[in-house]
């Protein structure tokens, strides 16, 4: 058994407790946190570290077979520029080391459960011996017809690749813009009805431009490379109400929303028939198209809210404590909500019940966060988080 206490304990599922101690088994199984008014108490045993105690981190968004990446500059020149520079990059020979090392360092600092983009197999058994908990998305893309069923037989295997070494994997689609009108009849014939998606969503202008006014940078890079159908047609709205409409049966988790709109919030309130969750992945944002969501909107659907990291592509780490001090120091945000965003919210979409929060008998991990401002309740920009247990 151990106790650890620190100047405040977050529990995220009750207020903040200062000098609280939390008493957990060796396993990491919370038995009990002691608030004793803000008094120091001293119990047997107990460890006393400077700073706050919180829960493991869910970081909802990685690419962690592009651990091996760096990040793309110039910043700030768009969707089609990230997508031109992706396809150009070559794997070096020791790439799988960095993803080894991509999977430690997010251990290290305290994150316990990703849901991971993959449009391979190639992370099946740095994930098979990995102390996180992965949740693989296999990624479906293809803009033409004629290569639809092999573009969804080809993915089927990487989720089955997974599922067979005992690792949970599902299939999900790229973007609206990435899959083709025959490939997206093939996906709903292919899914359960409850089975999470996973979407990257109005990451950048050009997709709507795309939908709403067939142009833009995004669709001349398309028919340039000539990986759209020529009878490709825009549907004269948004990029997100352009999904098709067996979408709105599914858990579905909308990844970046840097452009979504009211009328995009409107369209799913009126729409969706099953939970919606927001995950925002801040520094891919700014690295990529310079802008952020607007998350007071985003707010008013009463969806949670979930952060991610993107890939190192993108994202100056793989930390999802820098996410939240960026959005702190961008938008003033309070460390309370940005600290549900990165544990509970994500645990109950996952339906990880045993993650997310001290609750007794839950296993959340616990982590050490350095560099707090107690009297502004925020993080300094040297803030630093590692895993305590």
């Amino acid at each position: 058994m151990r106790r650890i206490s620190a100047n405040y304990v977050f529990p995220v599922d009750g207020p903040p407790i200062r000098n609280g101690i939390v008493e957990a088994e060796d396993d990491g199984t919370i038995k009990k946190v002691y608030d004793f008014g803000g008094q120091m108490k001293e119990l047997a045993h107990t460890e006393f570290l400077n700073g706050i105690l919180v829960p493991g981190f869910i970081n909802m968004h990685t690419h962690l077979e592009y651990a091996w990446m760096k990040q793309i500059e110039p910043a700030g020149k768009g969707m089609r520029y990230f997508i031109e520079y992706m396809m150009a990059s070559e794997k070096p020979d020791e790439y799988m080391k960095s993803i080894k090392d991509a999977d430690k360092y997010m251990y290290r600092t305290g994150t316990v459960a990703i849901a991971d983009i993959a449009n391979t197999s190639i992370t099946k058994e740095i994930k098979a011996h990995s102390p996180i908990r992965y949740h693989t998305f296999a990624e479906l893309t293809g803009l033409k017809s004629d290569i639809a069923g092999e573009r969804l037989k080809l993915i089927k295997e990487v989720a089955k690749d997974f599922t067979e070494a005992g690792l949970p994997a599902s299939i999900t689609p790229h973007a609206p813009y990435s899959i083709s009108a025959e490939l997206w009849k093939m996906l709903d014939k292919t899914i359960d009805s409850n089975q999470v998606l996973s979407i990257h969503n109005q990451e950048s202008r050009e997709e709507n431009e795309m939908f709403t006014h067939g142009k833009g940078a995004l669709l001349e890079f398309f028919r340039k490379k000539d990986i759209i159908d020529k009878q490709w047609q825009p549907t004269g709205t948004t990029a997100l109400q352009s999904l098709p409409s067996f979408m709105d049966s599914h858990p579905l988790l909308l990844i970046h929303n840097t452009n979504t709109q009211k009328s995009d919030i409107n369209y799913l309130l009126k729409h969706r028939r099953a939970k919606t969750g927001w995950v925002l992945c801040p520094t891919s944002n700014e690295q990529i198209t310079g802008e952020l969501p607007d998350i007071e909107l985003l707010e008013t659907t009463k969806f949670p809210l979930m952060l991610g990291t993107d890939s190192t592509a993108s994202g100056k780490s793989l930390s999802l404590l820098e996410e939240m001090k960026l959005l702190q120091q961008k938008l003033n945000l309070p460390f309370n909500k940005l600290l549900s965003w990165a544990t509970i919210n994500g645990a109950e979409f996952m339906g990880w019940d045993d993650l997310g929060s001290f609750a007794p008998g839950k296993k959340p991990g616990i982590n050490l966060v350095s560099g707090f401002d107690f009297k502004s309740n925020t993080l300094k920009s040297t803030a630093k988080v590692r895993k305590v247990l």
